[in-house]
């Protein structure tokens, strides 16, 4: 006698029981973020670890909508095997221009593509994304704010199921938690080290990062130097303008010095219209001629008011790190006393301390 039993039943039954355990089991797990972690790139790099176990696919990413609209890809995995990890990251587009995630975002709805190819809306011109054959996305949101996407990819037409993309939608409710609260706490942070009004760093931060940065040039032997810099004759400004117009004033000068400056200098707002500058890796000479562009800059801007034309001036004084001025306060010491040189001097200008 012989027995003939069809198991697909059983065997489809068992395959999506442990399907439904590991979409659980990720659901937890992102659940425990909510308490583990308020550090936002960790966050990310623990949801795409566990996006596989929601959705097999071949990469993945985070994409993430900043305060300006823009769409930057902040986390990414498994691009490397088709050489466009680089690519994807340094992407920087907008959700109206990527039609499938223009529509999550107005749908608050997730999106499949099986075949890439077949579609007609599918951005082609995307570089690194021509070997995607198959997509889903799902958006991430939080009280109704759009935070970004989750997107996973694969290189076979197909390869997703239905099912999948509502997975991923479920998935994304529990990361977009997570996410808004490394967001809030990062933006808290950010707050507590800079200046409301200019953006710049405040004076604690600023002294903190000057010590470690000055212990470590004098450890490596490396070349570090200090601006002081102060708005001429900024009384004035508030006098006759308001001070209203003095806040556009000295925000203008953060912004202008800011685009000079390289982005491993940290500026700082020091007290009232006084600013300072660490310059790491800088000689005297290289700050000086960085001091020059700033004080030409500024006394070439010109801001409109109301009553008139806003022209300010800088006074700016140079010091460089050496063995007589070792430590922060001797630092500060010597470019403030570069800076009573320059304003001695007339003012609009900068000076070096010899």
């Amino acid at each position: 006698m012989i027995t003939v039993r069809d198991v697909t039943s059983r065997k489809r039954i068992e395959m999506d029981e442990r399907e439904q355990r590991l979409f659980a089991e990720a659901l937890t797990e992102v659940a425990s973020l909510l308490n583990s972690s308020l550090n936002l790139d960790e966050v990310l790099d623990r949801i795409l670890e566990n996006v596989n176990l929601v959705v097999p696919h071949d990469a993945a990413n985070i994409a993430l909508v900043d305060k300006e609209g823009n769409l930057r890809f902040r986390r990414v995995k498994g691009y490397e095997k088709f050489g466009t990890r680089d690519v994807i990251q340094g992407i920087v587009t907008r959700v109206i221009d990527v039609p499938n995630m223009k529509r999550m975002a107005e749908t608050g709805s997730p999106s499949i593509n099986m075949d890439t190819w077949a579609d007609p809306d599918w951005l082609t011109d995307i570089p690194g994304s021509g070997w995607i054959r198959s997509y889903v996305g799902a958006p991430i949101i939080n009280k109704g704010v759009l935070l970004g996407f989750i997107n996973v990819d694969a290189e076979t037409p197909h390869f997703f199921k239905a099912d999948q993309m509502y997975r991923l939608q479920a998935f994304a409710h529990q990361a977009a938690v997570a996410i808004r609260n490394a967001q809030l706490y990062e933006e808290m942070q950010h707050l507590a080290i800079t200046d409301s009004l200019t953006g710049l760093y405040n004076r604690r931060y600023f002294f903190e990062f000057a010590e470690k940065e000055i212990s470590q040039s004098k450890r490596y032997k490396r070349d570090l130097s200090l601006i002081m810099m102060d708005i001429d004759h900024f009384k004035r400004v508030n006098d006759r303008f308001g001070h209203q117009m003095g806040d556009r004033v000295l925000k203008n000068v953060a912004d202008i010095c800011l685009s000079i400056l390289r982005k491993a200098d940290i500026m700082c707002r020091f007290g009232g219209e006084e600013f300072m500058i660490l310059l790491p890796e800088t000689g005297k000479e290289e700050a000086e001629s960085a001091a020059e562009r700033m004080c030409r800059a500024v006394a070439d801007a010109v801001i409109q008011a109301e009553s008139g034309e806003v022209k300010i001036t800088l006074s700016i004084g140079v010091a460089e790190l050496d063995k007589e001025h070792d430590t922060l306060d001797s630092l500060i010491f010597a470019a403030d006393n570069a800076l009573y040189r320059a304003k001695a001097a007339g003012r609009d200008c900068v000076r070096v301390f010899n």
